[in-house]
């Protein structure tokens, strides 16, 4: 999957991005490498 805040991929197993530090829930909505022009 990818952060919704700075487009990097991250891990599906961590609960914030290693790039820019953005907290990513489980109910956060991200983009996948199935559907990467998600619109947000």
């Amino acid at each position: 999957m990818f952060c919704i805040n700075c487009g990097k991929k991250i891990s599906e197993s961590v609960t914030y991005c290693t790039e820019c530090g953005k907290s990513i829930s489980p109910e956060t909505e991200v983009r996948t490498s199935q559907n990467p022009n998600l619109e947000l």
